[in-house]
């Protein structure tokens, strides 16, 4: 079987113009870009006010773009990328398909609902399972495969309500043949050592006869214009299948997002593009106020203010788990990298090796730079000698296969941990000399940062998920109100939120925030404005940290690492 592979120049959601000329990529959080497909060449770049950019979606002549965020749609004309305006009917869609029976949108996972040219609602379907990745019309439009009450996959006209066939399948995901013939299924089925592997069954719809069965789960995007072929993966694999006479090609790449796979009118298959490196972890320098930054290839680079380039060093091709801590007296660097943290100097020379089994999640230096504590993906925390790489202390109580942060008191006379229980709502400490439990505290949900306040009078900790975010109790454990700053979006009734990301100044009295809106903020808590917001970031921030001085911040995202002003500013 003859197949024509391109890999496109970017990656994200993407779909390619009814012309096959152009390619709108949801490139940021709040950005598609529409570029050349020959060339690559970007044309121009839509951009909105709300984040969480879903894939674009062309009107069936290629004249509008129809783009979804946060719930909100907007049309812009493809010619030049002009706005022209919200479409309020489509608000709260998931996801929307434009074919010639009209546009039919999932309106927040409970009802299909199709509109004409005016925008004007034509038919509702109720969807009585929220399963997006099996609730899905046909490219043309006319047709709605769902799955019912009954768990059975139905199929029914959209317009007319005839249903046109009903199958005992559970579907997981399912691909629509581009002229609604036929319908691939990805079905489980159970093994004898009682794990599931996924089969996708394409079947021919008016006769409801079963034309293959095929290992693997079905690409969202899967049959090629033609109807002929097939795009499926499993364990990290993808393969191009010949429906017809059962032929297979496997694709290049591994772990891809093959759900992003698309295929041009020509009959060609886009890949997205390669995983780039990105920065994914940095630190000040406390002497200098040099930068340490840790990238995804396990490089790590030491730059000044200027950006230029100081120094750096490779740790081979291992994976790295964002863990990049500098030592206090600015000499060494802890890395997570594969199964193990190592503690390097900046010249790279390894210092000692801290092997971690499974893998760590979180690290923190002592205050006066000779211990480390860590902890594992079992739970396991571990305190160590930073020089010898001789495990001090094993302290158990984490929950296993959870994210436990860990931290050290601002003496050094204590150590934390959590949580450490399955509601996530309790955390440890010990006393960092003896590794004798002192107390438990509770009222700290955490999964993603723990810290004590500089005076060692409180401690916060926050999750980038969940509705919890921060919370914070005194030392003792006395818990106090809930930590909660304004939302940015006033996306809820009582104008607050919590942020998914947030870190103490060194000072303990201001904190740095994140949200979804990728701006970071700068709170003095109880305050009801931020006294900075900085913007820029084009995706959330996924890390960040304070020079000692308490006046800068850093921030990793969009591929990039951005210093931030943030002085303390004095209050009038």
């Amino acid at each position: 079987m003859r197949l024509e592979v391109t890999r496109s120049p970017r990656r994200g959601p993407s779909a390619v113009s009814p012309d096959g000329r152009r390619v709108a990529t949801a490139h940021a959080q709040r950005q598609v870009v529409v570029w050349e497909e020959a060339t690559g060449d970007e044309l121009f770049t839509l951009t909105t006010s709300e984040a969480g950019m879903g894939r674009p979606v062309w009107s069936p002549d290629g004249t509008r773009i129809l783009t979804l965020a946060s719930g909100v749609a907007r049309l812009w004309d493809a010619t030049d990328g002009a706005p022209l305006g919200e479409v309020p009917a489509l608000r709260q869609a998931r996801c929307v398909t434009w074919g010639e029976g009209g546009v039919v949108a999932d309106i927040d996972g409970d009802h299909m609902i199709c509109f004409d040219e005016h925008w004007e609602e034509v038919v509702r379907w109720p969807l009585p399972h929220d399963w997006d990745r099996a609730n899905r019309p046909s490219p043309d439009g006319w047709r709605l495969a769902f799955i019912d009450v009954d768990e059975q996959l139905s199929i029914v006209e959209l317009h007319g309500g005839e249903l046109v066939a009903r199958l005992d399948l559970s579907a997981n995901t399912l691909a629509w043949h581009p002229e609604g013939r036929q319908i691939a299924v990805t079905v489980p089925r159970g093994r004898h050592d009682h794990g599931t592997e996924w089969v996708t069954q394409v079947l021919d719809l008016n006769s409801q006869q079963l034309l293959r069965e095929i290992p693997g789960l079905v690409a969202l995007q899967g049959f090629s214009p033609d109807g002929g072929r097939l795009v499926v993966h499993d364990d990290g694999r993808a393969r191009v299948v010949n429906i017809a006479a059962g032929e297979s090609v496997e694709l290049p790449g591994e772990d891809c997002d093959w759900d992003e796979v698309l295929w041009h009118p020509s009959g060609r298959l886009l890949l997205p593009a390669e995983e780039p490196t990105v920065p994914v972890a940095a630190a000040f320098r406390a002497q200098d106020g040099a930068v340490v930054v840790l990238d995804s290839s396990g490089s790590v680079q030491l730059w000044d203010r200027e950006e230029q380039q100081l120094g750096g060093f490779s740790v081979d091709d291992r994976p790295t788990r964002g863990v990049v801590r500098l030592s206090p007296d600015g000499t060494r660097v802890l890395l997570g990298c594969g199964e193990s943290l190592e503690v390097r100097g900046l010249d790279g020379d390894l210092v000692a090796g801290l092997d971690h089994d499974p893998y760590p999640q979180d690290a923190a230096w002592s205050p006066d730079g000779t211990r480390v504590i860590s902890s594992g993906r079992d739970g396991t925390v571990r305190v160590w000698d930073a020089t010898t790489g001789e495990v001090l202390h094993t302290l158990p109580g984490g929950v296993p296969y959870g994210r436990v942060a860990v931290a050290w008191s601002p003496d050094g006379a204590e150590v934390m941990a959590g949580p450490v229980s399955e509601s996530g709502r309790s955390f440890q400490i010990w006393d960092a000399a003896s590794g004798d439990a002192t107390r438990r505290l509770e009222g700290v949900e955490t999964t993603h940062d723990l810290r004590w306040s500089s005076d060692g009078e409180l401690i916060l900790g926050s999750q980038l998920e969940g509705d919890s975010g921060l919370r914070w109790v005194s030392s003792t454990g006395q818990p106090l109100p809930p930590l909660v700053v304004q939302d940015p979006d006033g996306m809820f009734e009582d104008g607050f939120d919590t942020p998914w990301l947030a870190i103490w100044d060194p000072t303990g009295t201001r904190l740095a925030t994140a949200w979804d809106d990728c701006a970071v903020r700068v709170w003095t808590p109880g305050s009801a404005e931020p006294s900075h917001v900085f913007v820029g970031h084009l995706n959330p921030v996924t890390h960040m940290t304070w020079d000692d001085s308490g006046k800068l911040l850093l921030s990793v995202s969009d591929e990039t690492v951005r210093l931030w002003d943030a002085p303390v500013l004095s209050s009038r």
